[in-house]
């Protein structure tokens, strides 16, 4: 679920026993493994939730976040640079693959942001 703030955007996760409230700013990046998503912060914090990727998809917003692979979607503001040998680093060191079905859409996005 995500909510409009004021200040700033949101995303609210259900996890076992608590909803927990991340701003997007913070999010580095999510993983998707076996049905379950993994949502990276800044500060590296890491919070497993049992949905799948796609679940969230339509809750990122399409200027920030892109899917640089079918297990990975990446906030744009956090990328230090692309790898031409098909993957990303992002700002805290993190190596994100970037799949061939996807490099060319990820370029144009990145180059033309």
């Amino acid at each position: 679920m995500k909510a409009n703030n004021s200040q700033t955007d949101i995303l609210i996760l259900n996890l076992q026993n608590v909803y927990q409230i991340i701003k997007l700013s913070e999010l580095s990046f999510c993983k998707s493994e076996n049905g379950y998503t993994t949502f990276y912060l800044s500060n590296g914090k890491s919070y497993l939730v049992s949905k799948p990727l796609k679940h969230f998809e339509d809750q990122l917003p399409s200027c920030c976040f892109i899917r640089t692979h079918q297990s990975y979607y990446v906030n744009i503001n956090h990328i230090n640079r692309y790898d031409k040998r098909g993957f990303i680093i992002l700002d805290k060191g993190q190596k994100i693959p970037v799949s061939n079905r996807k490099r060319e859409f990820f370029l144009n996005r990145l180059l033309n942001n």
